[in-house]
């Protein structure tokens, strides 16, 4: 289930992140890996969390395999280890459910991006509300997912 979409400012943030290539396929079980390792990360650098882990996606290749980046927001930056996540405007909307049908938001999303004549100004993101660990049913797991805008 889909909720409104809505044009947002998102701040600035900070976030510890790791890389890595993978498929639509695999993304769950890259993920589940790669989220508890940054945590641990952050815990060994001394530095909390400041919001809702996130996923951004980078470029597809033929082969179907894709290029993402797994991103924990932290309270301050920790030299190389972390990244700035510049302020943006995105079209953004709330998506409930399982991650498997997290591309009916991303489709909607781009039918939004073309019926105002917006244009897509960077990488799209979906930013984890629920964490599946903490719920185990997920029709009742939200995820925000968003695209920048110009």
């Amino acid at each position: 289930m889909l909720g409104e979409i809505a044009v947002v400012e998102v701040p600035a943030r900070t976030a510890l992140a790791v890389t890595a290539t993978t498929t639509m396929e695999e993304l769950g079980d890259v993920l589940s890996r790669l989220f508890p390792e940054l945590c641990a990360r952050a815990a060994g650098l001394g530095l909390a969390t400041a919001g809702m882990p996130l996923t951004r996606y980078g470029a597809s290749h033929a082969d179907g395999s894709m290029e993402i980046e797994a991103c924990l927001i932290v309270d301050a930056a920790a030299g190389g280890d972390c990244v700035a996540l510049e302020a943006c405007r995105a079209a953004m909307v709330l998506h409930f459910g399982d991650y498997a049908t997290l591309g009916e938001a991303h489709f909607a999303l781009g039918e939004y991006v073309r019926r105002e004549r917006l244009e897509t100004a960077g990488l799209c993101w979906e930013e984890y509300v629920t964490d599946p660990g903490a719920e185990a049913d997920p029709a009742k797991w939200e995820t925000r997912v968003y695209w920048p805008v110009r």
